[in-house]
C-alpha cells in the first residue's frame, strides 16, 4: 500500500506564499504607492525663513586698565532661508540658528563685516539678509556729574530749600553716548513741604535732549524740601571766584545763573552778585559749586558749574 509522500516544511511554506502570489504581490504594490504618496509631502524639501537675533563677538584684547567695548548702529536680527524636509524644519528653533558678527581686532569707529550663519544639521543654507553688517565700535567710559534740580516753582519769598542726595551719580556707556552728555537733571517734580521723594535722573545733551543707551548709578536721587515761612530773600547773580595756578578756565556756565539769598537786611543789602569756587581740571565737565556768602547768609539753592578747562600756557 503506498502512503502518500509528506511534503517538507519548506515546501508547505513556498506552498502557502504562492497562494494567490498575484494577488499578494498587487496589494504589496498597491500599499506601497499609497505610502510613497502619503509621504511625500513629509519628505519633499521646502524653504522656510527665520529671524535670527545677530550675535556680536569681539575677543579684541585690551591693554591693562582698560575698559570694554562695545558694538551700536548695527541690525538686531538676520533674515535666514533654509531647505529642508518639512518634518526637519518643524523642528527648527530661530535660537538655534546662529548668526554672528565677528569685530574681533578692528579699531575703534566705523565698520563693516560679513555675517557667518551656521545652519542646523540637516538642513541647507539657501540665503541670508542682510551679509554685511555696518555699525560703530566704541570704548566703554564712565563720568561723573553733578546733579541738577528741575522742580516746580517755588515762592521767592519764602526760605525754600532743596536738597538732593546724592549729589553727584556716575554715567557709563559708550563714549560718543557719554561724551554728549551735558547734564544729569531729576525728572520734574513737585515736593511738597517738609516731604522727600525718590525721583528718576534723565541725561541731557547740549540741546536738552535725553540721552538714551547709558547707565546711571545710581538712577534714582532722594529730593528733600523745608519751609521755614517768609522771609527776607534777595537774589543775586553768581560769578566764578578768581583763578590763580596753573589752569585756564576758556567757558564757565552757572545753573541756576541767579540764586536766592536770605539773611539780614543788613548783610543783603549791598549784595549784587556772589563769587562761586569750583574745583579745576582739565576738559569739559561738571560740577558741584560752593558759593562763597558773607557771614549770616545763607543760599536757598544748589549750584552747579559747566566748565571747560585747558591748562594754563606757558
Amino acid at each position: 500500500m503506498n502512503h502518500p509522500r509528506r511534503r517538507s516544511p519548506l515546501a508547505r511554506a513556498w506552498a502557502s506564499l504562492s497562494h494567490n502570489l498575484v494577488q499578494k504581490l498587487a496589494a504589496l504594490g498597491l500599499a506601497l504607492v499609497v505610502w510613497y504618496v502619503a509621504t511625500g509631502e513629509q519628505r519633499a524639501r521646502v524653504e522656510r525663513s527665520f529671524d535670527v537675533p545677530l550675535q556680536v563677538v569681539d575677543n579684541t584684547p585690551l591693554p591693562s586698565g582698560e575698559g570694554r567695548r562695545t558694538v551700536s548702529d548695527i541690525t538686531e536680527t538676520v533674515r535666514i532661508t533654509l531647505e529642508g524636509t518639512r518634518t526637519r524644519l518643524d523642528q527648527v528653533q530661530p535660537d538655534r540658528i546662529e548668526a554672528t558678527l565677528d569685530v574681533t581686532g578692528l579699531p575703534e569707529g566705523p565698520f563693516q563685516r560679513r555675517v557667518q550663519v551656521e545652519a542646523p544639521a540637516d538642513t541647507r543654507l539657501v540665503r541670508y539678509n542682510p551679509e554685511q553688517a555696518s555699525g560703530f565700535i566704541d570704548a566703554v567710559v564712565s563720568q561723573s556729574f553733578a546733579v541738577r534740580l528741575a522742580v516746580t516753582e517755588v515762592p521767592t519769598n519764602e526760605l525754600v530749600r532743596l536738597t538732593v542726595s546724592p549729589r553727584v551719580v556716575t554715567v557709563t556707556g559708550a563714549q560718543r553716548q557719554v561724551g554728549g552728555i551735558a547734564s544729569v537733571v531729576t525728572a520734574p517734580e513737585t515736593i511738597e513741604p517738609g516731604t522727600s521723594r525718590e525721583v528718576a535722573l534723565i541725561p541731557l545733551d547740549s540741546n536738552g535732549r535725553a540721552v538714551t543707551d547709558v547707565a546711571l548709578r545710581p538712577q534714582r536721587v532722594t529730593v528733600s524740601r523745608v519751609d521755614v515761612g517768609e522771609i527776607l530773600v534777595r537774589e543775586v547773580s553768581v560769578q566764578l571766584s578768581p583763578q590763580t595756578g596753573d589752569w585756564d578756565v576758556r567757558s564757565v556756565r552757572f545753573t541756576p545763573a541767579r540764586v536766592r539769598l536770605t539773611g539780614s537786611v543788613s548783610a543783603l543789602r549791598n549784595l549784587t552778585t556772589v563769587q562761586a569756587t569750583v574745583p579745576l581740571r582739565a576738559g569739559s565737565y561738571s560740577a558741584p559749586a560752593t558759593l562763597n556768602l558773607p557771614a549770616g547768609v545763607v543760599s536757598l539753592d544748589n549750584v552747579t558749574a559747566d566748565l571747560v578747562v585747558r591748562p594754563q600756557q606757558p
